[in-house]
C-alpha cells in the first residue's frame, strides 16, 4: 500500500476522536470508565495503540464490533500485562546469570579447554562475524567498554573506495569468563551452544528451549505488549521437550492448543529453564512472586473477564502450571 494511501485511510486523530472510534465503530463500551476517563487515560497514562492492542482477545458480531468488551477491560489487561513482563523481565535475568554461573563451572571443570583458545575458535567461526561487530560497537560502553579494550586490540579500518570506516579486532585474548559479560544474552546463547558441540555433549538446555526464553526476553526489553494477543497460531512450534514436561503436569488441560499461542509458548518456555537453571533460594522467591500475580492481583478484576473464555482458560493454564510448580 502506498505511503499516501495509507495517510487517506489511517489519519492522525486526536484522543478523543480515537475513544469515539473504539465506541461508534467498535462497539467498545464505557460502563465503568467514562468516555471523559478513557480520553484522559490514552492522553495521560498509555497511548491509544498500546491499550486498545488488547482488544484482539475479544470476538467481534456480524457487524465487526466488539462482544463484551468494555475500555476498563483494556486497562486491566495493559496492567496486567506491566506485572508479566516485569517479572518475566527479571527472571529472564536470573537465568541469565545461572547459565553464565554453570557453563563456566563446567568449563572450569574440563580439562580439554583453557578458557582462551575456545574464544579464538568461537569469533573465528564466519558465521559469528556479526559477534565480532557486536563487539567492536560496544568499545564506548561505559559498562563493558573497558574490558573489551583490555582483552582485544580493535584496530580501525577505513575503505580506500567508500571512505568508510570500520572497526575490526586484529588481536584476541579475551578469556571465556570475560567474553560471556562482554557478549548480549542472544550472543552468549550461541556461545553456550558452541561450548557442548565443542565438548561433544548434549546441553543441559537445548537451544530451540533457550531461544524462546531469549525472544521473551527481547519482548520485554523493548516493552512489547506481551498478552495483547492470546490466540493458537497453526505456525507455532513446540520443542518435544516442553510438551513431555508440561504433558506430566497434573489437571493441566488443553495443553497442545494453549502452547500454540506464541506468548504462552515463550512464558512456558520460561519456567521451564528457570525451574532447572535458577538456584533453589532465587526460585521459591520468584515462585511467591508468580502465585501473588497469578493467584491474586490478576485475580482481583476477574469478573472483567468471566465472559472471556480465550482469556480465562489462558490465565489458568498458567496459574495451574505455577501450581504445579
Amino acid at each position: 500500500m502506498a505511503i499516501n494511501s495509507i495517510k487517506s485511510t489511517k489519519p492522525k486523530m486526536t484522543s478523543t476522536d480515537l475513544i469515539s472510534k473504539l465506541k461508534n465503530e467498535k462497539g467498545v463500551e464505557f460502563n465503568i470508565k467514562s468516555e471523559k476517563d478513557a480520553v484522559d487515560y490514552i492522553s495521560n497514562v498509555n497511548n491509544y495503540l498500546r491499550t486498545a492492542s488488547y482488544r484482539k482477545n475479544y470476538r467481534k458480531n456480524q457487524q465487526g464490533k466488539y462482544i463484551n468488551l468494555d475500555f476498563a477491560y483494556l486497562v486491566e489487561l495493559s496492567i496486567i500485562d506491566m506485572y508479566i513482563r516485569n517479572i518475566s523481565t527479571q527472571m529472564c535475568i536470573d537465568v541469565e546469570h545461572d547459565l553464565k554461573v554453570s557453563l563456566l563451572s563446567d568449563m572450569e571443570n574440563n580439562p580439554a579447554e583453557d578458557g582462551y583458545s575456545i574464544v579464538i575458535d568461537f569469533l573465528s567461526l564466519p558465521k559469528n562475524t556479526y559477534i565480532e561487530k557486536n563487539i567492536t560497537r560496544n568499545l564506548s560502553s561505559p559498562f563493558v567498554g573497558n574490558l573489551i579494550d583490555k582483552y582485544f586490540v580493535i584496530t580501525k579500518t577505513t575503505d580506500p573506495a567508500t571512505g568508510k570506516t570500520d572497526f575490526i579486532i586484529s588481536q584476541n585474548n579475551c578469556p571465556a569468563w570475560v567474553l560471556v559479560e562482554i557478549l548480549s544474552f542472544g550472543d552468549f546463547l550461541k556461545f553456550y551452544e558452541f561450548y557442548f558441540q565443542r565438548k561433544n555433549v548434549t546441553p543441559p538446555i537445548q537451544s530451540s528451549v533457550l531461544n524462546l526464553v531469549r525472544s521473551l526476553r527481547n519482548g520485554c526489553a523493548h516493552n512489547n505488549c506481551l498478552i495483547c494477543d492470546l490466540s493458537s497460531e497453526k505456525k507455532t512450534y513446540t520443542p518435544t521437550i516442553l510438551s513431555n514436561y508440561y504433558g506430566k503436569m497434573k489437571k493441566l488441560s488443553g495443553l497442545n492448543k494453549k502452547l500454540k499461542c506464541r506468548f504462552i509458548l515463550e512464558f512456558t518456555s520460561l519456567l521451564y529453564v528457570y525451574k532447572n537453571v535458577v538456584s533453589e533460594n532465587l526460585r521459591n522467591k520468584r515462585l511467591e512472586e508468580l502465585k501473588k500475580l497469578f493467584f491474586t492481583r490478576i485475580s482481583k478484576r476477574k469478573q472483567y473477564f468471566m465472559k472471556n473464555n480465550k482469556l480465562m482458560t489462558s490465565f489458568f493454564f498458567l496459574a495451574r502450571i505455577i501450581e504445579n510448580m
